[in-house]
């Protein structure tokens, strides 16, 4: 699991909620009681973060090396326009990510992404979020 601090922008929705800037500060309000929680539940995590893009299939080998180098540790679709919104309503948001691919290979490794595998993974990580949003 990861849990965001920062999401470096690569889509567009976000601009029409927040100041133009490369960057979004995320999860500020909610980070500690997330960490806490899944300390208490013997979860590991990392906290880093993580490149947003609205681009579908777009995660090329150069770009992907560009966002690990600006210390990305993932990539998303919607994170830092989710961000945007909420800051820009005054709204609390969790946002936090499980690792059902990876794009950090020579070729795609589709994990348990779209398929019915690690159902107990899947069920567990669903309680964890059902129980920050009860903590939040």
């Amino acid at each position: 699991m990861t849990a965001n601090l920062k999401k470096l922008k690569s889509e567009r929705t976000n601009y029409h909620y927040a100041a133009p800037s490369d960057e979004i500060e995320v999860n500020q309000k909610s980070m500690k009681m997330f960490t806490e929680l899944l300390d208490e539940l013997h979860v590991k995590y990392t906290v880093g973060k993580t490149w947003t893009t609205d681009s579908f299939y777009r995660e090329t080998p150069e770009k992907v090396k560009r966002r690990k180098a600006a210390g990305c540790i993932c990539v998303d679709m919607e994170c830092s326009a989710n961000a945007a919104v909420c800051d820009f309503r005054g709204k609390k948001l969790l946002q936090f990510f499980y690792a059902a691919d990876n794009l950090d290979a020579e070729e795609w490794d589709s994990r348990s992404l779209a398929n019915h595998s690690r159902m107990e993974d899947k069920n567990r990580i669903a309680a964890i979020a059902l129980e920050a949003a009860v903590r939040m």
